[in-house]
């Protein structure tokens, strides 16, 4: 496959980059303590937000080596990522924000 086909980031700062826009959304549910609808519409909004990665990036992240690490911290959160298999390629990741959560071992 020719190399210009790719794009020049690992799929593990694609990751990171959707988790980026993702936590703004996770962030507004502390806003609505009392209203699961709305807490819901939160979810559903950071669930759609990787959508907008796809407009006019019509090329393909690199897959990250085995062991390759990434990380990306904000002063709203913290993400890392690590390449734990190549063939799946398959990641071990970690966000953290002021109150939430994700892991996927």
């Amino acid at each position: 496959m020719p190399v210009w086909l790719n794009e020049p980031l690992s799929m593990l700062q694609k990751g990171g980059e959707m988790m980026y826009f993702v936590t703004h959304y996770l962030s507004k549910t502390e806003k609505y303590p009392n209203d699961p609808g709305m807490r819901m519409v939160c979810v559903a909004l950071a669930a759609m937000t990787g959508f907008h990665q796809v407009v006019g990036r019509l090329t393909k992240p690199f897959n990250p080596f085995l062991g390759e690490t990434y990380e990306l911290v904000t002063p709203s959160f913290r993400f890392l990522v690590e390449a734990v298999s190549h063939h799946p390629p398959i990641a071990a990741m970690i966000c953290q924000g002021p109150n939430f959560r994700i892991q996927r071992m």
